[in-house]
């Protein structure tokens, strides 16, 4: 008898995996922040699009927002406006993703 609980024990302790973070694709990874306490969500990932970008540089810019929790639900999604003075200044998206997340409070992981 004891051998059997041996074997599934070790069989249930194979099969037992670590807490991770299942990632959305091209995500930035922010530090755990509630974001609704009602509902107790917490983001822990952010995307964003940016659309309406023009080669007139004197314009600003609408980006598609999306902030996702550890399973890679979506807890709420929405438009930030990006100036024309960031856009003068992008030449890598960590210029846009500080901005983003500085809208939303965020700070990176």
């Amino acid at each position: 008898m004891k051998k059997y609980i041996l074997f599934f024990a070790i069989l249930f302790a194979t099969t037992v995996k670590a807490q991770s973070i299942d990632t959305v694709k091209s995500a930035i990874q922010v530090n755990p922040t509630v974001v609704n306490a009602i509902l107790k969500d917490t983001a822990f990932q952010v995307t964003w699009q940016i659309f309406s970008l023009t080669r007139d540089s004197s314009a600003s810019a609408n980006s598609y927002v999306q902030v996702f929790d550890r399973k890679a639900k979506k807890l709420f999604d929405l438009n930030i406006t990006i100036p024309a003075s960031i856009l003068k200044v992008w030449v890598s998206d960590v210029v846009i993703d500080d901005y983003i997340l500085s809208q939303l409070s965020l700070t990176k992981k």
